[in-house]
Parts: C-alpha cells; structure tokens; sequence
C-alpha cells in the first residue's frame, strides 16, 4: 500500500494511560530495493496487563487489538527494504518465560523520500 502519512489521532480513543511508541527517525526511499540495509530500533518497556491496540507507523493501516501481561518486554522494530517496497517487522518479547513472542507485521510503501519517523504504538484500552 502507498502510504499517505496519517496523523496520530487516528486511533484517539478515550484511555487512562498514555500510549508508547518504539520508533526511529530515518531518511527511507520510495524505490527501496532488496540488499539495501535494515533499518532497526530497540527498547524494554514495563507494561500493565490488558487490552492494547498496537499498529504500525508512519501508516496505522496495520494492527492488532492485543492482550498483554504486567511485565517487562524488549519491543524490536526492523525494517526490511524489498523491491519497492518495506516489510516492517514488530516484536513484543516478554521477560516471563511461559509467555510467547508477540508479533505484528506489515508491508509498505512511500511516494515520497524523505525522513520518517517509523515504527509501531501501543495504545492501551484501559
């Protein structure tokens, strides 16, 4: 999908808590080729148990209503250039070992270079 750039309200749903994001600045080309290199972005997060809607951005077009436990998670982003267009890989990995790698999954594209900030929120519904 060629992605017009969508504000962050598009998911602006009455919460209690804030959302968080795991996103990374980087120049990204409309006409990305395959063995160009990944792009990639890292963090842990301490998380509340429950409901969260968790997309993708510069497009929210990609998500998931998901249910997470209280606990910690290393949240990956990787961004990998195909011929033209981006698989855009998120993992949610929980510390708790009885607990599965959560994953959310999207393919895109720009029509225009430029900086983007990509990545994907996590918006709680509680």
């Amino acid at each position: 999908m060629a992605l017009p750039i969508m504000s962050g309200g598009a998911f602006a749903a009455a919460r209690s808590l804030p959302s968080a994001d795991n996103t990374k600045v980087q120049y990204v080309t409309n006409n990305p080729r395959a063995g160009m290199a990944w792009g990639s972005v890292q963090r842990r997060i301490y998380l509340a148990s429950g409901t969260y809607i968790w997309h993708t951005t510069p497009t929210t077009a990609c998500r998931r209503d998901i249910y997470l436990g209280t606990g910690w998670y290393t949240w990956t982003e990787s961004l990998a250039p195909r011929n033209g267009y981006y698989d855009h890989y998120s993992q949610l990995d929980p510390d708790n070992p009885a607990w599965n790698t959560a994953e959310l999954y999207c393919k895109w594209n720009l029509n225009v270079s430029n900086s983007y900030r990509w990545g994907s929120a996590l918006l709680p519904q509680f």
